[in-house]
């Protein structure tokens, strides 16, 4: 290693080592528990700095390869591990997850019934049953998400350990995947780091708790695979669909720019993952989409273009499906574009992300995965842009109302859209080049 590498090594090193001293401050001091709910933006702003470094050193560092992927899953897991707590930080789904598992270790199907139905009174626990979020409804989550939960709850009925543990694995198997793509497109290794270190996926998955980041393998999976297996791509797709449904955004760009018979193949792979995926539960019915097509008919948070199509239409009640609509027809044709299959993937669920009308933090988690494949601003600014967010839990108690301040609004959207556009300009140059 020569003087220019080692001096990179020790910034990434330094750089590491403030980031981690940060997440402890943030997570772990009794200072910092008078940021309150803000925890997570204050080390969304905190982390983002390290994330800014690398772009600098990514091209003065080529270290050997195992000693690397050990350096990335070891930083990974410290950064991880230091923002972890006892309980879920800034959100109460993590007990709607282990009332789900607590549900179907009991033998019942998770969508048959709401939690306060009295059949289930029997299962109502002190530790999690209190906390869970709209009990009336029966739950959101698709099959894979409940075949976690059902683990989590195996490993430890009592608490979170289980389903964090679970959630460190599903992280370090990410990571490594990611290393692999990252080979297989021959660039540069140590982008991985982009999401190791990434402030929004530890934030949201190892702080908060939230199930997105299990959706990651599996895509990964569906990129490596699609050239020479592309069936089992799609299977692998099918899996992350039934973590999060937005996954299906992403078929298109699977299918699409290959041979008729590779297509084919892939879309057969998809169908069946999902026909054997679903069939578990299937004989709760309707109810499997019940909660689910409440929720795309009315919550709403953080939305962008929505909240501008709001504004100017008078007739919100064909809004929401035009978008819908928009966003199916958009992803298809995202599908057909020159671009590569994994910045197709990104598009495809940045249309999402652009037209939804709920966008929580928590569900960006998988594009900053496959942003961190291309590196660039954006793969940078999006933690601390859509954390802003979070300064809704202010407006709320200052101002009595549950929405996003305008002014966060316009930065948030501001930079992530600036940023976007670079990456997307830049992307064209060097397809034409």
């Amino acid at each position: 290693m020569n003087r220019e590498e080692k001096s990179a090594a020790a910034r990434y090193g330094a750089a590491f080592f403030a980031t981690l001293i940060s997440y402890a401050v943030v997570f772990r001091s009794h200072l910092a528990a008078r940021l309150g709910p803000l925890r997570n933006l204050a080390a969304s702003l905190a982390g983002s700095t390290a994330l800014s470094a690398l772009p600098l050193l990514e091209p003065r560092l080529r270290p050997e390869r195992r000693r690397a992927l050990l350096w990335v899953l070891l930083s990974a897991a410290a950064l991880r591990l230091a923002s972890t707590g006892p309980l879920p930080l800034g959100s109460d789904d993590a007990y709607r997850y282990l009332w789900d598992g607590r549900v179907q270790a009991h033998g019942i199907n998770p969508y048959r019934d709401p939690p306060q139905d009295p059949k289930l009174h029997a299962l109502a626990d002190p530790t999690f049953y209190p906390h869970i979020f709209r009990p009336d409804m029966r739950t959101v989550y698709p099959p894979v998400a409940q075949l976690w939960f059902l683990g989590a709850y195996a490993l430890h009925s009592e608490s979170f350990c289980g389903l964090q543990a679970l959630l460190l694995l599903n992280e370090l198997v990410a990571l490594l995947l990611l290393w692999l793509l990252l080979e297989r497109l021959k660039l540069p290794r140590l982008r991985t780091l982009y999401y190791a270190w990434s402030p929004l996926a530890i934030t949201q998955t190892a702080a908060a708790l939230h199930l997105d980041a299990l959706m990651i393998p599996w895509l990964l999976a569906a990129l490596l695979l699609a050239e020479q297996r592309p069936a089992s791509a799609g299977g692998c797709l099918a899996v992350a669909t039934m973590v999060r449904p937005l996954a299906a955004l992403c078929l298109p760009a699977l299918l699409l720019r290959r041979p008729l018979r590779q297509g084919t193949a892939a879309l057969g792979g998809f169908s069946l993952g999902c026909a054997l995926l679903v069939l578990p539960y299937i004989s709760a019915g309707f109810s499997m989409i019940e909660s689910l097509l409440s929720y795309g008919e009315h919550w709403r948070f953080n939305g962008s273009l929505f909240r501008l199509a709001e504004l100017l239409f008078s007739d919100s009640s064909r809004l929401r499906p035009t978008l819908y609509a928009t966003i199916a027809l958009g992803s298809i044709g995202i599908g057909a574009l020159r671009y590569s299959r994994q910045t197709r993937f990104a598009l495809a669920l940045g249309l999402y992300f652009a037209l939804a009308p709920t966008i929580y933090p928590w569900y960006l988690v998988p594009l900053s995965a496959l942003l961190a494949i291309d590196g660039g601003p954006l793969a940078i600014v999006l933690a601390p842009a859509v954390m802003l967010s979070d300064l809704v839990l202010v407006e709320g108690i200052v101002g009595g109302r549950w929405e996003v301040p305008t002014s966060a609004l316009l930065i948030e959207y501001g930079v992530l859209y600036s940023a976007t556009l670079w990456q997307l300009l830049k992307a064209q140059r060097q397809r034409r080049r």
